[in-house]
């Protein structure tokens, strides 16, 4: 049998590898993907932020985030204290999302961008061809195999490509079951932490329910499958909210899982590369993961087609994604870290010390900058840098000169359609905030420039001259 060939072959048809599927598509680029398209953790929910509607639009979804997730009330989260906060969760709030409904919507859209969708295993791993390239075998045999020039994996936490990792935070278990309520409830999210890990649970209109416990490996027996039921059960008990749900509601088979942070070694080579947590897997926690899933995929499009359509940019578009996976973890080990420090009366229990004590090197605060008006005079803060830095610019990765900053999660070549390095060159101890905004605005660089002043002030790049960076 012939072997399918393509320029690019994507392994994995999650968030991940079908937004890299599809971007490539519409990039030109001959692309396959290869997922066995089987429901994602027997459709558990997932939660999503609002946050994930821009990566949504640059996909051209057609569908309506409604078509597959569900809006919920602002959650019961029981964290700090053991009363509710009286206020929404930053980043836990938002939409229910069907995993199974979102990938296949999302496989729809490949498709529709001319991706070949082979709803398949593939029965080994991925080897090298000697003319270069990879071969893909399918699973069953008789089906053949795939020869492609690159490889992309998105086959999430599973170690396809043998390139190790590293913990971001301490080791985390995930105990899972699906639920049947005994009566119907309006969509809601309830987020509890407890003495040895915590608890999050959602639960739609119809009464199907998931409850997920999160917990320190160690802390179950590894022997028997009563004990995880046992476990899972004694953690749901002591869920304030749940635990009165529990009566007369029927529980599905429990499910077990690694839900560590954790990065790859190595997420990029000359015709490979690894996205979504096959590259950088986050906790739960964060409620980010579909959310970087979708960025990584896309940010990756733009790579993969920089290095198949200009190999003298190689160097700079693997530096670049290099960068953003690094940038990511750091970012997401810093908040994770805060997020274990909050409930202040367990900081002595060992899951939560060991969490908020964790080494991540914090990110520099600003220092306070005090009123600033018209007639304040600003300038540059010292460890504030402009200089040539691999940046995304349209769909390419290109060296651009970026601000580069402690305080940012990576170098920011535009605000907008602006240039940041128009805004700040020139800049000098002798200008005021209103000179400046009168500048900006006289030569068009920007129609709203008060709002640029505050991000540059919020974030330390501009500072008052009598203030020290």
């Amino acid at each position: 049998m012939n072997p399918i060939v393509a320029e690019v072959c994507v392994l994995g048809d999650g968030p991940a590898g079908a937004s890299m599927a599809f971007r490539l598509a519409r990039l030109g680029h001959d692309v396959v993907l290869i997922g066995d398209g089987l429901p994602h953790h027997r459709r558990l929910l997932h939660s999503i932020s609002p946050g994930i509607r821009p990566f949504l639009d640059l996909l051209d979804l057609q569908e309506p985030l409604d078509a597959f997730a569900t809006e919920c009330d602002p959650p019961d989260v029981r964290w700090e204290t053991a009363e509710p906060l009286g206020r929404p969760a930053a980043g836990l709030c938002g939409h229910l999302v069907d995993r199974s409904h979102m990938d296949v919507c999302l496989r729809d859209i490949a498709r529709r961008a001319g991706v070949q969708v082979i709803t398949m295993r593939i029965s080994s791993i991925p080897v090298r061809r000697a003319e270069g390239g990879w071969r893909i075998p399918l699973f069953p045999h008789a089906f053949g195999e795939v020869h492609a020039g690159f490889l992309v994996v998105a086959t999430g936490r599973k170690p396809l490509l043998s390139q190790g990792r590293k913990r971001i935070m301490p080791p985390l278990l995930a105990l899972h079951s699906r639920w049947k309520l005994p009566a119907p409830v309006r969509p809601r999210i309830s987020v509890e932490a407890l003495r040895n890990g915590w608890v999050w649970w959602a639960a739609l209109a119809d009464g199907s329910c998931t409850a997920v416990v999160f917990m320190d490996p160690l802390l179950r027996s590894r022997s028997e499958q009563p004990n995880i039921e046992r476990r899972y059960l004694a953690f749901l008990s002591e869920a304030a909210v749940f635990c009165n749900f529990m009566s007369g509601s029927r529980m599905d088979k429990i499910g077990a899982c690694d839900a560590s942070a954790l990065l790859t070694n190595e997420v990029i080579g000359s015709d490979w590369m690894l996205v979504g947590d096959s590259a950088v897997a986050l906790e739960p926690i964060s409620a980010q993961g579909i959310q970087v899933a979708l960025k990584l995929g896309c940010q990756g499009a733009a790579v993969v087609h920089t290095l198949l359509s200009e190999a003298s940019s190689a160097p700079v578009a693997e530096m670049f994604y290099r960068n953003q996976c690094r940038a990511i973890a750091a970012r997401h080990g810093r908040a994770t870290a805060q997020f274990y420090a909050g409930p202040e009366r367990f900081q002595h229990e060992p899951f939560w010390m060991a969490r908020a004590s964790h080494k991540i090197n914090p990110a520099p605060r600003p220092p306070p900058t005090g009123p600033v008006d018209a007639a304040t005079l600003l300038r540059l803060s010292t460890n504030t840098s402009l200089r040539e830095l691999p940046c995304l610019v349209g769909d390419r990765i290109c060296l651009q000169m970026a601000l580069d900053h402690p305080s940012l999660d990576g170098p920011v070549s535009h605000l907008g359609n602006v240039a940041v390095a128009a805004l700040l060159n020139g800049i000098t101890e002798a200008q005021t905030a209103g000179e400046l905004c009168r500048s900006w605005t006289r030569t068009g660089l920007a129609e709203r420039p008060l709002t640029l002043i505050y991000w540059f002030l919020k974030n330390g790049i501009l500072t008052p001259t009598d203030v020290s960076a």
